[in-house]
Formats: C-alpha cells, sequence, structure tokens
C-alpha cells in the first residue's frame, strides 16, 4: 500500500556516450505523459535535447520524427543561424518549457549567444507535439530576440547589453509569455515580451512587444535597480506575474537582494492596483542580520487567485557559519490590497524552512495539488560535521494551505514535509528542480514528478523521479467533455460539432494549468461549465475559428463551423480552464468550382459568336485562374478571366456543343459549365456577273463568271447558267 511520499522510480536519460545533458525541465502533457528537456552538448555541440516519457515512466519511444524506437530527439539550430564564416549563434542554455494544450506545441525558451560578440540574448524554439522544430514559427522553428541597448535606460557607455530567456507561459489564445532579464553592464532588470502563434513580438502588448519596468525608481539618471527575474504566471484573468529578486543600487542602503513581483495587464502596462503602482518588493524577516537576502525563483497562482512565491531567504548565523532557508510566501491576488501578503498563511503571509546551520535551501518550482495543497521541487546543500563537509541533494515537498509542512508526507525526513532524494555534486541554483503533477486516474491518485540533471556515473544526465502524492486525482467527480462530429466534409459544407459536458459525481477539485502556473477549482457540482475551442488548418497551422463561454454555458455546446478551403481541420475544446479537453479532426475535400455560361443559340457561318463566362462558383476560397473554351469544332482558346469571349464557325450547317474547363490553386478542372448548345446555319454563296448589255441575234454574248462570295469555307463545284432564253449550260 503506498503512502504519500513513496518513490516510484527514478529514471537518467543519457543522450549519447560522452554527451553532457543539463536542464531536464519537466511537463505534464494532456494525456499524462512526461515531456523532459534541456541541452545536451555532442562534440562540442550544444543542441536542445527532449525526451518523452509514457504515464508511467516508460519510455515512450513513438516520440520523435525518426521513428528510431527512442524517447529522445536532439536539434542544433536551423541553418538560416549560420553562414559562410560559421554559426551566428550558439545554444547556450535552456531555462524553460511549456506546451500549448490545444496544438502540442512545445515551447523551449533559454539564451543563445552570439558567435561573435558573445552577447546572449532570447531564445525561443517551438516543436511540434511530435518533436520536429515547427516550420511555422519564427525561422525554422526559432526567434532569437536582442532587445538592443537601449530599452531599460542603460547607463551611458555600457557596451556589453545581455538578454536571458527564463520563464514561459502559455495564454489561452495561445500567444507565448517570455519572461526574463535584459542587462546592463551591472545592471539588470525584469522583462517580458509577448510572440504571436507565428513567432512574431506582439504589437498590441508593451511597446513593440516588450515590456520592462525598474522595481526601484531610479535614484540617479540611468542608474537602475538591480532586478533578476525567475519566475512568471497567468492568473484567471490574463494577467501577468513575474517573479525574482530586486536590489537597489550600491550605496542606496541595500546590501542584498529582496523577493520582487510585478504584474502586467493584458496590454503589457504594469497593473497599478497592483502593491505600488505594478510592483511589490519584500524583505523576509532574518532571525539575525542579512547576508544573502532573499530571491524568489517561482510563482504560481492558487485556486483563488492568491499568489504564491518560492525561493530562499537568510537563515540564522553564527560564528563560522550561516544558512539559506526555504522560504513560501502568498500574496493577495485582489480584494482591499493586491498585493499585499496574505497573513493568513505562515507568519504574516510567510514560511520559512530550516535546514540548519550551515545548510542552505532553496525552493525553484512549486505547484497546486488537487486538495488545494502546495507540493515543492527544489535542493538542500546539507552541513555535515560543522560544515567540514557537504551533501547536495534534490527536494520534494508538500505544505497544506495553511502553509504548516506535512509531517505526513514521506518518512524517516530530517525535516517534516520534505524529502530529500538523489545525492549529487553541483549546486541547488543550477541543478535546478521542475515539478509536474500526473492524473493517474487508474488508481484515482496523483503523482508528483520532478526533474533536473545531475553527474551520473561519469557523465552528466538528465534525471527524473516520481513520487506518490495519495490524493484524488482530479479527474474524480471533475467535469468532462466528449466532442463529437465529422471527420470528413467537402469545403463549404456547414459543419456542426456537439460538445457535451458532464461532471460525474457531482465532486470538485483543483486542477494546475501548468503552461499558466495557476490553479483552478474544478468540477463545479452546479454544472456551471466554462468552455474555449479553438479550430486549426493543420498544414500551415493557422487558427481559422475560436469562441469561449465564460457564464451560464449550459450542459452542452454547438461549434458551427464552414470550412472555407480543403484540408484537415483540427478542432478543439477544452473546459474549466484545462480541466478536460476533447477534439475531433475533420478531412474536408475540396470542391471543384463551376461556371455559368451564355450565348446566342444560333449563328451563321463566318459570322462573331459571342459568348458570355459568368460568374464562377466554387464553395472553397479558391480562385479561377484560366478559363480554357471549347468551341466544339476542334478549336479552343484560355482566357485569363471571365465576361465576353468570340469566336468565329467557319462552317455550316452544324450543332457544337460549348464546354469550358476551369483551373485555380487545386488543379485544373474539365468540363466545369453545362454545354451551351449552338447550331451554325450554312449561308448560300453568291457570284458577281458581267457582260454587254446588247448583242445583235445570231452573234456570240460573253458572259463573264466573277468572284463568288460565301462566309463559310464551301468551295463552289458547278454553275449553272440560265440564260433565259430557255437554254441553261453547267459549267
Amino acid at each position: 500500500m503506498l503512502s504519500a511520499g513513496d518513490p516510484l522510480g527514478t529514471v537518467f536519460t543519457d543522450f549519447g556516450p560522452g554527451n553532457t545533458e543539463s536542464g531536464g525541465q519537466v511537463f505534464r502533457l494532456a494525456d499524462q505523459k512526461i515531456l523532459q528537456v534541456g541541452t545536451t552538448v555532442v562534440l562540442g555541440e550544444t543542441q536542445f535535447a527532449l525526451a518523452r516519457f509514457n504515464a508511467n515512466g516508460s519510455n515512450d519511444n513513438d516520440f520523435g520524427p525518426d521513428a528510431d524506437s527512442s524517447n529522445q530527439v536532439t536539434a542544433s539550430l536551423p541553418s538560416d543561424f549560420t553562414d559562410e564564416t560559421g554559426p551566428l549563434y550558439l545554444i547556450s542554455a535552456v531555462n524553460a518549457v511549456a506546451v500549448n494544450p490545444s496544438t502540442g506545441q512545445i515551447v523551449v525558451v533559454g539564451t543563445a549567444s552570439n558567435a561573435t560578440a558573445g552577447d546572449p540574448d532570447w531564445l525561443i524554439a517551438v516543436f511540434t507535439a511530435d518533436g520536429d522544430l515547427d516550420p511555422t514559427f519564427g525561422t525554422g522553428g526559432v526567434v532569437i530576440s536582442n532587445f538592443g541597448s537601449d530599452d531599460f535606460g542603460p547607463p551611458i557607455g555600457i557596451v556589453f547589453h545581455a538578454n536571458e530567456g527564463r520563464a514561459v507561459a502559455i495564454q489561452d489564445d495561445g500567444k507565448i509569455v517570455v519572461a526574463g532579464s535584459d542587462t546592463f553592464g551591472a545592471f539588470e532588470g525584469f522583462a517580458v515580451a509577448r510572440y504571436t502563434t507565428t513567432g512574431a513580438l506582439d504589437s498590441g502588448f508593451g511597446t513593440g512587444g516588450l515590456a520592462e519596468n525598474s522595481l526601484v525608481p531610479e535614484t540617479m539618471p540611468g542608474m537602475n535597480s538591480l532586478d533578476r527575474l525567475h519566475g512568471v504566471a497567468i492568473d484567471e484573468s490574463g494577467r501577468i506575474i513575474l517573479a525574482g529578486s530586486t536590489q537597489d543600487v550600491p550605496g542606496a542602503g541595500e546590501t542584498a537582494p529582496l523577493i520582487g513581483l510585478q504584474r502586467y495587464l493584458d496590454d503589457g502596462t504594469l497593473d497599478g492596483s497592483f502593491g505600488a503602482d505594478g510592483s511589490v518588493r519584500t524583505d523576509v524577516p532574518a532571525p539575525d542580520a542579512t547576508v544573502l537576502g532573499d530571491t524568489a525563483y517561482t510563482v504560481a497562482v492558487d485556486a483563488d487567485g492568491n499568489i504564491l512565491v518560492g525561493g530562499t531567504t537568510d537563515g540564522l548565523i553564527n560564528e563560522t557559519n550561516f544558512e539559506e532557508d526555504f522560504v513560501l510566501l502568498r500574496y493577495l491576488g485582489d480584494g482591499l490590497n493586491p498585493g499585499s501578503l496574505d497573513t493568513s498563511f505562515g507568519s504574516s503571509g510567510i514560511v520559512t524552512t530550516s535546514f540548519g546551520s550551515g545548510s542552505t535551501g532553496i525552493i525553484t518550482d512549486l505547484a497546486v495539488q488537487s486538495d488545494g495543497n502546495i507540493v515543492i521541487g527544489g535542493g538542500i546543500v546539507f552541513c555535515v560535521d560543522n560544515c567540514d563537509s557537504f551533501t547536495m541533494s534534490f527536494a520534494v515537498g508538500r505544505y497544506d494551505t495553511s502553509g504548516m509542512p506535512d509531517a505526513g508526507f514521506g518518512t524517516g525526513n530530517a525535516v517534516d514535509g520534505i524529502i530529500q532524494t538523489q545525492s549529487f555534486v553541483g549546486q541547488p541554483d543550477q541543478n535546478t528542480v521542475t515539478i509536474a503533477i500526473q492524473n493517474d486516474t487508474t488508481n484515482d491518485n496523483q503523482i508528483l514528478a520532478f526533474g533536473s540533471w545531475m553527474p551520473n556515473g561519469g557523465s552528466q544526465d538528465f534525471i527524473l523521479s516520481r513520487f506518490d502524492l495519495d490524493v484524488t486525482a482530479v479527474s474524480s467527480g471533475s467535469a468532462q467533455v466528449d466532442l463529437t462530429g465529422p471527420t470528413t466534409a467537402d469545403e463549404g459544407d456547414n459543419l456542426s460539432f456537439h460538445a457535451a459536458f458532464t461532471s460525474p459525481g457531482g465532486g470538485s477539485g483543483t486542477s494546475f494549468i501548468q503552461e499558466q502556473h495557476r490553479a483552478t477549482t474544478t468540477g463545479s457540482p452546479s454544472g456551471d461549465i466554462t468552455y474555449e475551442y479553438t479550430i486549426t488548418l493543420v498544414g500551415p497551422n493557422t487558427e481559422v475559428g475560436s469562441g469561449s463561454c465564460s457564464t451560464a454555458c449550459g450542459s452542452s455546446a454547438d461549434i458551427l463551423f464552414t470550412p472555407a478551403d480543403n484540408g484537415l481541420y483540427h478542432v478543439s475544446i477544452t473546459i474549466n480552464g484545462g480541466e478536460d479537453s476533447d477534439s475531433v479532426d475533420v478531412n474536408v475535400a475540396n470542391v471543384a468550382p463551376t461556371i455559368a455560361i451564355s450565348g446566342a443559340a444560333s449563328v451563321n457561318e463566318g459570322a462573331s459568336y459571342s459568348l458570355t463566362l459568368g460568374a464562377v462558383t466554387d464553395p472553397g476560397a479558391d480562385t479561377v485562374s484560366s478559363y480554357t473554351v471549347h468551341w466544339g469544332d476542334g478549336n479552343s482558346d484560355t482566357y485569363a478571366s471571365n465576361g465576353v469571349k468570340t469566336h468565329t464557325y467557319a462552317d455550316g450547317p452544324n450543332n457544337y456543343a460549348i464546354t469550358v474547363d476551369l483551373t485555380d490553386e487545386d488543379g485544373a478542372f474539365l468540363n466545369r459549365a453545362n454545354p451551351l448548345s449552338v447550331t451554325v446555319n450554312n449561308v448560300a454563296p453568291t457570284i458577281t456577273i458581267s457582260g454587254a448589255a446588247s448583242v445583235n441575234e445570231g452573234a456570240s454574248f460573253c458572259l463573264n463568271l466573277g468572284a463568288v462570295t460565301d462566309p463559310g469555307a464551301d468551295t463552289v463545284t458547278s454553275y449553272i447558267v440560265h440564260w433565259g432564253d430557255g437554254n441553261s449550260d453547267t459549267y
């Protein structure tokens, strides 16, 4: 019988003999599989490294484009980032990952170094759900952003300018929020940028897609605080929360950093209702003197809209040693004083956990499980024998909703509620732990997965460990959606997809939306379900339709859609902010265009016949580029546009059927008009004759048979002259 905190196994992932892995961030996918992302160094080149695991922790060998029976994918920067001299950029680090729940796209954020100047820049790469770099995003799947040297107001004369992407979140509309730091020499600022689904900076956010503001007003021109960002979250209202550390410039009285938060509105402006004009700075009270200060490494939003922050703070100090402790804070998200500490949590909104004199503890990630309790991941450096030696280990832990460590989580712990696992040589602020919560619906349970990297048998590999949480899975009593609809159709058809909502058992729980780092209450027994849907043309990954309902949505919804062109369409619906989702793929076939033609029913041979090429009917969004008219007499003409076209029939009598072929983006289509029947009439030939006006009887009369006129292509074969005296001659 499993208990809370029991280990469920550990997997090391090596991307090749001699390779060096780092990162190892984890993300729980919609089907409860685990994705792990970081970097691997192959023959001196740093590459993206991705691995996917089944829900039970085994390798998912279907992952990757090469079908090599491996769960691994590696990728370099596209060739567009190389010229004749070599690489223009080099991958430096992968710091965060998020997955778009609607498309399955994997968004990876980190740092790329300019190969010439060495300055690091923001790196955003998007992979398809199968592990290919997505060509619809940026350049070959990659965007590198250098925000220049004058965005934040750097001191004059500073040349080195560094940007580092450290955190990522995905909005409900699929736009990508990347947060990090913008550095000017010794000064560093919070920065957040928003990208469209194609990788362009979103001009509707901040200034040209970027927003950055100091947490401390300038003390002198060009002198800003040292603000270092580590985490980002998006709350239910779409507001963006940044977390990290903040320290005023040297000489201003702050010798160590404080916890720093900022909240932005959807348009990229600071939320003036939050803290002091959108910013919050918290000096966690130290039991002795402040030495290393306070740093937030992760931020999340709980189901009540309050803001959870995890990191590290100063602990006790003695003659020879000082310590750093876990720190967990909760801020009010709304109400009378948004941004103030929630005094109902811990001690005036703050919880610290000590590991003893000389030891160091850092919380680097947190999440909210189904009952609202808080799980964390981090690292500990333990002081041994009065700090003559140290042991480094990863840690996972659990706190209840009031901030108390859960003594029932794990057994034999040195500190209540905190499990030390996998000792290693390294540093917790470098071997950063990320966590993800899986729903084990088979056993009605939740599982905590943590990922990082560490030395392993002479190598440096990803590590993935899983622990039992012994708490009811979100799916128990939670709302569900079942989407049905056609799987084949023609372009122009009016399609209807039906979504049925159910809440089995009428239960409720908390679901953690990892791509936004927020929790939401799910499975409302009242059936008050909210939903969002998108319709995507799969080939170019273009969104062609979307919709949502936030109040009084009922027990079902109908999604109506008329595809304007042929292709594969993905219809996806998500309920209650990610509690459940379903999708239908519909293959839409092309429909050939038709054209209306008109003209006279008959025409004389040799005369000009006018045919009107009328309106084209096409249920798709195609444009006809050529019109080929077959006149029926063996002749054809091709035109670039419709309208009146003329033709001369050479001979009659005859009956002809006029047909028309059309060509558009999808190809050539024959006989796309109802055949038009035309009767060509024969026209009798005429001849000119001449001769003398009189002749004597018995004398010879000369008659001249002149030119024959015939509009048709006929040839006169005999001429019969009637002389008028009852005699006739044939020539």
